[in-house]
């Protein structure tokens, strides 16, 4: 990535079972993350879940490692689903 670049990261939502999608940021002074909640199109259905999404943004020189995970935040368990990645700005 490149200072000013942003990069949005979509995960199936799963709010509705009480988990939610959060992250992890190891270095602030190279990326900024901003949780960005989803809406659902169409007509509302019982039990459905709005898909969530983070922002990504290039702020500063240097590698910084995004770890997002879906939870519930009020189980000591590890997450349910893990994505990490690797950021590199020039």
């Amino acid at each position: 990535m490149i200072i000013g670049d942003t990069v949005k990261k979509t995960f199936k939502g799963l709010c509705s079972a009480g988990y939610t999608w959060d992250y992890k940021n190891s270095d602030s002074g190279v990326v900024e993350v901003k949780k960005i909640w989803g809406t659902l199109a169409g007509k509302m259905l019982v039990g459905a879940s709005a898909d969530e999404s983070f922002e990504i943004t290039a702020v500063g020189q240097g590698e910084a490692t995004v770890t997002c995970y879906q939870s519930r935040n009020w189980e000591t368990k590890d997450p349910i689903k893990t994505e990490t990645y690797i950021i590199n700005v020039e």
